[in-house]
């Protein structure tokens, strides 16, 4: 049941690492999926592009990547899934 769990875990992190990827190179898709405008001047672009797309992308991954580690081999790092979990 634990294993289901960790499936289910890394399947959500492999959508929302998906989500992350197409707002990084689609900012304008990210400000209508977040509903929020960018400023009225014309900017803002990059910061839906880095806030969504890059940080978004790169925390999903790098938890993506730990729980496939996790579930491949049986093993986790301590320190880096305490933090994750923390976070």
């Amino acid at each position: 049941m634990l294993a289901l769990a960790w499936w289910v875990a890394a399947l959500a992190l492999a959508f929302g690492a998906a989500l992350g990827v197409r707002a990084f190179f689609d900012p304008r898709w990210a400000s209508r999926f977040v509903r929020l405008q960018p400023d009225a001047q014309g900017g803002g672009e990059a910061e839906f592009r880095a806030t969504y797309g890059g940080v978004f992308a790169a925390s999903h991954i790098v938890a993506l990547l730990l729980a496939l580690r996790y579930l491949t081999s049986g093993e986790h790092v301590v320190g880096v899934a305490a933090a994750g979990a923390l976070a």
